[in-house]
Protein backbone atom coordinates (compact mmCIF):
# COMPACT_ATOMS: atom_id res chain seq x y z
CA UNK A 1 0.00 0.00 0.00
CA UNK A 2 1.32 3.56 -0.35
CA UNK A 3 2.53 5.26 2.94
CA UNK A 4 0.88 8.44 3.58
CA UNK A 5 2.74 11.54 2.37
CA UNK A 6 4.51 14.01 4.96
CA UNK A 7 3.20 17.34 4.35
CA UNK A 8 6.50 19.22 3.48
CA UNK A 9 6.86 21.84 1.22
CA UNK A 10 5.91 20.90 -2.27
CA UNK A 11 7.15 23.78 -4.54
CA UNK A 12 11.02 22.57 -2.99
CA UNK A 13 10.13 19.37 -5.06
CA UNK A 14 8.74 21.10 -8.12
CA UNK A 15 11.37 23.56 -8.63
CA UNK A 16 13.97 20.64 -8.27
CA UNK A 17 12.55 18.17 -10.63
CA UNK A 18 12.53 21.51 -13.21
CA UNK A 19 8.49 21.90 -13.49
CA UNK A 20 8.71 24.04 -16.61
CA UNK A 21 5.27 23.62 -17.49
CA UNK A 22 3.55 26.28 -14.47
CA UNK A 23 1.83 23.92 -15.50
CA UNK A 24 -15.95 18.32 -7.59
CA UNK A 25 -16.74 21.91 -8.20
CA UNK A 26 -14.39 25.23 -8.37
CA UNK A 27 -12.73 25.77 -5.88
CA UNK A 28 -11.80 21.99 -4.83
CA UNK A 29 -8.71 19.88 -5.28
CA UNK A 30 -10.72 18.01 -7.23
CA UNK A 31 -8.92 14.65 -6.71
CA UNK A 32 -9.79 11.91 -7.34
CA UNK A 33 -7.88 8.06 -7.16
CA UNK A 34 -9.10 5.98 -10.53
CA UNK A 35 -8.23 2.83 -11.74
CA UNK A 36 -4.95 3.28 -13.74
CA UNK A 37 -3.98 0.16 -14.43
CA UNK A 38 -2.75 -0.20 -18.43
CA UNK A 39 -4.34 -1.57 -20.87
CA UNK A 40 -3.40 -4.93 -22.06
CA UNK A 41 -3.99 -6.29 -25.21
CA UNK A 42 -2.36 -9.16 -28.11
CA UNK A 43 0.94 -11.44 -26.55
CA UNK A 44 3.04 -9.19 -24.47
CA UNK A 45 5.97 -11.10 -22.03
CA UNK A 46 6.48 -9.63 -18.52
CA UNK A 47 7.94 -6.89 -19.14
CA UNK A 48 5.15 -5.36 -21.90
CA UNK A 49 7.15 -6.45 -25.04
CA UNK A 50 5.36 -8.24 -27.46
CA UNK A 51 7.47 -11.59 -28.70
CA UNK A 52 8.62 -9.57 -32.23
CA UNK A 53 9.79 -6.50 -30.26
CA UNK A 54 11.71 -8.92 -27.72
CA UNK A 55 13.24 -10.45 -30.40
CA UNK A 56 14.62 -7.23 -31.97
CA UNK A 57 18.05 -6.49 -30.05
CA UNK A 58 20.45 -4.83 -30.77
CA UNK A 59 18.88 -1.64 -31.06
CA UNK A 60 19.97 1.52 -31.86
CA UNK A 61 18.10 4.29 -30.68
CA UNK A 62 18.28 8.34 -30.57
CA UNK A 63 18.69 9.73 -27.23
CA UNK A 64 19.12 13.52 -25.91
CA UNK A 65 23.38 12.79 -26.44
CA UNK A 66 23.33 10.96 -29.88
CA UNK A 67 22.89 7.19 -31.05
CA UNK A 68 22.90 4.87 -28.20
CA UNK A 69 23.24 0.92 -29.09
CA UNK A 70 21.19 -1.27 -26.59
CA UNK A 71 22.37 -5.18 -27.03
CA UNK A 72 19.77 -6.75 -25.31
CA UNK A 73 16.46 -6.43 -24.33
CA UNK A 74 16.80 -4.96 -20.60
CA UNK A 75 16.05 -7.13 -17.93
CA UNK A 76 17.06 -4.72 -15.23
CA UNK A 77 16.53 -1.39 -15.32
CA UNK A 78 17.18 1.74 -13.25
CA UNK A 79 16.11 5.12 -12.89
CA UNK A 80 17.85 8.17 -12.26
CA UNK A 81 14.58 10.38 -13.04
CA UNK A 82 11.44 10.13 -10.60
CA UNK A 83 10.00 12.06 -13.79
CA UNK A 84 10.36 9.11 -16.32
CA UNK A 85 9.68 6.13 -13.96
CA UNK A 86 6.00 6.08 -13.80
CA UNK A 87 6.06 5.99 -18.00
CA UNK A 88 8.35 2.91 -17.57
CA UNK A 89 6.35 1.00 -15.08
CA UNK A 90 3.04 1.79 -17.29
CA UNK A 91 5.00 0.26 -20.17
CA UNK A 92 5.38 -3.09 -17.61
CA UNK A 93 9.42 -3.02 -17.73
CA UNK A 94 11.62 -4.08 -15.15
CA UNK A 95 12.63 -1.43 -12.76
CA UNK A 96 14.60 -2.64 -10.11
CA UNK A 97 15.17 0.43 -8.65
CA UNK A 98 14.60 4.54 -8.91
CA UNK A 99 16.03 7.30 -7.62
CA UNK A 100 13.88 9.03 -5.27
CA UNK A 101 12.34 12.70 -4.72
CA UNK A 102 12.23 15.19 -1.23
CA UNK A 103 9.46 13.29 0.57
CA UNK A 104 6.72 16.36 -0.01
CA UNK A 105 3.02 15.91 -0.23
CA UNK A 106 3.57 15.03 -3.70
CA UNK A 107 5.08 11.97 -2.63
CA UNK A 108 4.37 8.52 -0.32
CA UNK A 109 7.48 8.45 2.44
CA UNK A 110 9.81 6.44 0.07
CA UNK A 111 10.08 9.71 -2.37
CA UNK A 112 7.88 7.95 -5.06
CA UNK A 113 5.19 9.84 -7.12
CA UNK A 114 2.15 9.33 -5.89
CA UNK A 115 0.26 8.43 -9.21
CA UNK A 116 2.69 5.46 -9.11
CA UNK A 117 3.79 5.01 -5.77
CA UNK A 118 1.72 1.98 -4.93
CA UNK A 119 2.62 0.01 -8.05
CA UNK A 120 6.32 0.30 -7.57
CA UNK A 121 5.81 -1.07 -4.13
CA UNK A 122 3.67 -4.23 -5.44
CA UNK A 123 6.64 -4.55 -8.34
CA UNK A 124 9.34 -4.71 -5.44
CA UNK A 125 10.71 -1.09 -7.11
CA UNK A 126 13.84 -0.07 -4.24
CA UNK A 127 15.48 3.40 -3.73
CA UNK A 128 18.16 3.65 -5.79
CA UNK A 129 19.32 6.57 -3.80
CA UNK A 130 17.09 9.83 -1.99
CA UNK A 131 16.45 13.37 -2.51
CA UNK A 132 17.84 12.82 -6.01
CA UNK A 133 21.06 12.97 -4.73
CA UNK A 134 23.04 10.81 -7.13
CA UNK A 135 25.17 7.91 -5.42
CA UNK A 136 26.92 5.81 -8.26
CA UNK A 137 28.21 3.10 -5.87
CA UNK A 138 23.94 2.34 -5.25
CA UNK A 139 23.10 2.49 -8.67
CA UNK A 140 25.65 0.18 -9.27
CA UNK A 141 24.59 -1.98 -6.75
CA UNK A 142 21.32 -3.07 -8.48
CA UNK A 143 23.37 -4.56 -11.60
CA UNK A 144 21.51 -2.78 -13.92
CA UNK A 145 21.63 -3.49 -17.48
CA UNK A 146 20.12 -0.01 -18.83
CA UNK A 147 20.12 3.31 -17.04
CA UNK A 148 17.25 5.65 -17.76
CA UNK A 149 18.54 9.51 -17.10
CA UNK A 150 17.45 12.77 -17.48
CA UNK A 151 19.62 15.80 -19.35
CA UNK A 152 17.17 18.73 -17.62
CA UNK A 153 15.97 19.36 -14.25
CA UNK A 154 17.27 18.50 -10.79
CA UNK A 155 17.13 15.17 -11.34
CA UNK A 156 19.42 15.32 -14.33
CA UNK A 157 22.53 13.46 -14.46
CA UNK A 158 24.67 15.07 -17.04
CA UNK A 159 28.05 15.19 -14.75
CA UNK A 160 27.63 12.00 -14.27
CA UNK A 161 26.24 10.63 -17.82
CA UNK A 162 30.39 9.13 -18.60
CA UNK A 163 30.11 7.06 -15.26
CA UNK A 164 27.29 5.64 -15.53
CA UNK A 165 28.05 4.85 -18.93
CA UNK A 166 30.85 2.77 -17.18
CA UNK A 167 28.34 1.33 -15.17
CA UNK A 168 26.29 0.15 -18.25
CA UNK A 169 23.99 1.30 -21.30
CA UNK A 170 22.64 4.97 -20.21
CA UNK A 171 19.84 6.04 -21.89
CA UNK A 172 18.89 10.60 -21.54
CA UNK A 173 15.99 12.13 -22.50
CA UNK A 174 15.12 15.56 -22.25
CA UNK A 175 11.78 15.31 -20.86
CA UNK A 176 10.60 18.86 -21.16
CA UNK A 177 11.41 18.89 -24.38
CA UNK A 178 8.15 16.53 -25.27
CA UNK A 179 4.39 15.37 -24.79
CA UNK A 180 4.10 12.43 -22.03
CA UNK A 181 3.30 10.49 -24.88
CA UNK A 182 6.40 11.47 -27.36
CA UNK A 183 8.58 10.06 -23.97
CA UNK A 184 5.84 6.77 -23.68
CA UNK A 185 6.78 6.52 -27.18
CA UNK A 186 10.80 6.90 -26.87
CA UNK A 187 10.66 4.59 -23.67
CA UNK A 188 9.38 1.83 -25.92
CA UNK A 189 11.10 2.23 -28.07
CA UNK A 190 14.41 2.10 -26.41
CA UNK A 191 12.58 -0.94 -23.75
CA UNK A 192 11.24 -2.47 -27.24
CA UNK A 193 7.83 -2.29 -25.77
CA UNK A 194 6.22 0.00 -28.63
CA UNK A 195 3.29 -1.74 -29.24
CA UNK A 196 2.43 -1.40 -25.52
CA UNK A 197 3.27 2.48 -25.72
CA UNK A 198 0.91 2.50 -28.47
CA UNK A 199 -1.78 0.92 -26.02
CA UNK A 200 -1.06 3.35 -23.41
CA UNK A 201 -2.05 6.10 -25.64
CA UNK A 202 -5.19 4.67 -27.07
CA UNK A 203 -6.46 4.34 -23.80
CA UNK A 204 -5.84 7.84 -22.54
CA UNK A 205 -7.60 8.87 -26.21
CA UNK A 206 -10.22 6.60 -25.45
CA UNK A 207 -10.95 8.11 -22.20
CA UNK A 208 -10.76 11.31 -22.91
CA UNK A 209 -13.41 10.92 -25.64
CA UNK A 210 -15.79 9.55 -23.32
CA UNK A 211 -14.84 12.57 -20.59
CA UNK A 212 -15.45 15.09 -23.51
CA UNK A 213 -19.17 13.46 -23.75
CA UNK A 214 -19.84 13.88 -20.40
CA UNK A 215 -18.57 17.29 -19.61
CA UNK A 216 -20.38 20.28 -19.80
CA UNK A 217 -17.53 22.70 -21.58
CA UNK A 218 -16.92 25.83 -19.32
CA UNK A 219 -16.97 29.27 -20.79
CA UNK A 220 -15.12 29.66 -23.30
CA UNK A 221 -11.97 30.61 -24.17
CA UNK A 222 -10.03 28.91 -21.56
CA UNK A 223 -6.19 29.94 -19.89
CA UNK A 224 -3.66 27.88 -18.11
CA UNK A 225 -2.34 29.79 -15.42
CA UNK A 226 0.12 29.15 -12.58
CA UNK A 227 -0.95 31.48 -9.70
CA UNK A 228 2.04 33.18 -7.46
CA UNK A 229 0.43 35.56 -5.12
CA UNK A 230 3.21 37.62 -5.25
CA UNK A 231 4.62 37.56 -8.39
CA UNK A 232 1.33 37.45 -11.08
CA UNK A 233 0.14 34.74 -13.16
CA UNK A 234 2.49 32.74 -15.65
CA UNK A 235 0.45 30.90 -18.50
CA UNK A 236 1.53 28.19 -20.58
CA UNK A 237 0.58 28.40 -23.83
CA UNK A 238 -2.19 26.33 -26.12
CA UNK A 239 0.51 24.32 -27.29
CA UNK A 240 1.59 23.02 -23.98
CA UNK A 241 1.05 19.70 -22.51
CA UNK A 242 -2.04 21.18 -20.29
CA UNK A 243 -2.82 23.31 -23.02
CA UNK A 244 -3.19 20.14 -24.89
CA UNK A 245 -5.10 18.25 -22.66
CA UNK A 246 -8.18 20.55 -22.47
CA UNK A 247 -8.63 20.91 -26.12
CA UNK A 248 -8.29 16.80 -25.97
CA UNK A 249 -11.61 17.71 -23.99
CA UNK A 250 -12.91 19.66 -26.72
CA UNK A 251 -12.30 23.28 -24.79
CA UNK A 252 -10.77 26.49 -26.49
CA UNK A 253 -7.57 27.19 -25.07
CA UNK A 254 -6.10 31.05 -26.04
CA UNK A 255 -3.23 32.61 -24.45
CA UNK A 256 -3.16 35.94 -23.14
CA UNK A 257 -2.08 39.52 -24.70
CA UNK A 258 1.14 40.30 -25.23
CA UNK A 259 0.59 43.82 -24.23
CA UNK A 260 -0.39 42.54 -20.68
CA UNK A 261 2.57 39.95 -20.38
CA UNK A 262 5.69 39.51 -20.78
CA UNK A 263 6.94 35.57 -22.79
CA UNK A 264 9.69 33.99 -20.63
CA UNK A 265 9.76 30.68 -22.57
CA UNK A 266 8.94 30.32 -25.98
CA UNK A 267 5.75 28.41 -24.88
CA UNK A 268 5.32 31.13 -21.15
CA UNK A 269 4.11 34.35 -20.77
CA UNK A 270 4.17 35.84 -17.40
CA UNK A 271 1.36 38.33 -16.37
CA UNK A 272 2.39 40.71 -13.40
CA UNK A 273 -0.32 41.05 -11.02
CA UNK A 274 -1.18 45.17 -11.91
CA UNK A 275 -2.14 43.79 -15.13
CA UNK A 276 -3.94 40.41 -14.43
CA UNK A 277 -7.03 41.84 -14.66
CA UNK A 278 -6.17 43.24 -18.52
CA UNK A 279 -5.30 39.98 -19.31
CA UNK A 280 -7.93 37.86 -18.12
CA UNK A 281 -10.65 40.48 -19.16
CA UNK A 282 -11.56 38.28 -22.84
CA UNK A 283 -11.14 34.33 -21.19
CA UNK A 284 -13.95 32.80 -20.03
CA UNK A 285 -12.37 30.05 -17.93
CA UNK A 286 -8.83 29.70 -15.49
CA UNK A 287 -7.44 26.07 -15.26
CA UNK A 288 -4.44 26.50 -12.42
CA UNK A 289 -1.68 24.21 -12.25
CA UNK A 290 -1.56 22.79 -8.61
CA UNK A 291 1.61 21.69 -7.19
CA UNK A 292 0.29 19.94 -3.84
CA UNK A 293 -2.69 18.52 -2.19
CA UNK A 294 -3.91 22.54 -1.11
CA UNK A 295 -6.22 24.26 -4.73
CA UNK A 296 -5.13 27.30 -5.03
CA UNK A 297 -8.84 28.33 -6.84
CA UNK A 298 -9.75 29.88 -3.37
CA UNK A 299 -6.53 31.89 -3.25
CA UNK A 300 -6.68 33.26 -6.98
CA UNK A 301 -10.31 33.96 -7.06
CA UNK A 302 -9.65 35.93 -3.43
CA UNK A 303 -7.72 37.86 -5.40
CA UNK A 304 -9.06 41.52 -5.24
CA UNK A 305 -6.78 42.23 -8.59
CA UNK A 306 -8.43 39.53 -10.52
CA UNK A 307 -11.67 40.36 -8.75
CA UNK A 308 -13.57 41.70 -12.01
CA UNK A 309 -12.24 39.23 -14.11
CA UNK A 310 -14.88 37.47 -15.96
CA UNK A 311 -14.13 33.69 -15.09
CA UNK A 312 -13.96 35.08 -11.35
CA UNK A 313 -17.41 37.17 -11.74
CA UNK A 314 -18.86 33.38 -12.65
CA UNK A 315 -16.74 31.12 -10.95
CA UNK A 316 -14.75 29.62 -13.76
CA UNK A 317 -11.88 29.17 -12.14
CA UNK A 318 -11.20 25.16 -11.96
CA UNK A 319 -7.82 23.32 -10.84
CA UNK A 320 -5.75 20.41 -13.15
CA UNK A 321 -5.26 18.29 -9.43
CA UNK A 322 -2.22 17.78 -7.81
CA UNK A 323 -1.23 14.74 -9.88
CA UNK A 324 -0.55 17.37 -12.97
CA UNK A 325 2.22 19.19 -12.56
CA UNK A 326 4.17 15.94 -13.94
CA UNK A 327 2.49 14.28 -17.07
CA UNK A 328 2.61 10.02 -17.52
CA UNK A 329 0.27 8.11 -18.50
CA UNK A 330 -0.69 7.31 -14.37
CA UNK A 331 -1.16 11.60 -14.19
CA UNK A 332 -2.73 11.95 -17.32
CA UNK A 333 -5.62 9.63 -16.48
CA UNK A 334 -5.98 10.89 -12.91
CA UNK A 335 -6.23 14.58 -14.49
CA UNK A 336 -8.92 13.45 -16.50
CA UNK A 337 -11.26 11.98 -13.81
CA UNK A 338 -10.32 15.43 -12.00
CA UNK A 339 -11.30 17.64 -14.56
CA UNK A 340 -14.59 15.75 -15.31
CA UNK A 341 -15.06 15.67 -11.91
CA UNK A 342 -15.48 19.30 -11.76
CA UNK A 343 -17.14 19.98 -15.02
CA UNK A 344 -20.68 17.97 -14.78
CA UNK A 345 -23.25 18.00 -12.50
Amino acid sequence: MVKMARHATTVLTVAALGVATMTGCSGGDGATTPDTTPATSGTTDSSGASAAEAAAFPRTVTDARGEVTIEEKPQRIVSTSPSMTGTLLALGVPVVATAAAPVTDLTDDDGFFMQWAEIAHERGVEVAYPRLDINLDAVDSFDPDLIIGSVVGGDAVNDEYAQLQDITTTVMVDYLDMSWQEQTRMLGEVTGTGEKAEELIADYEEKVERAAAEITPPAEPAVVGFYRAAEGLAVPGPDTQHGQILQDLGITVTDVPEETSTKVRPDMRMVSRENMAAALADVGSVFLMQTGTESPVAAFSGDPLVSTAPAVENANVFVFGEYSWRLDYYSALLTIDSLVEQLTG
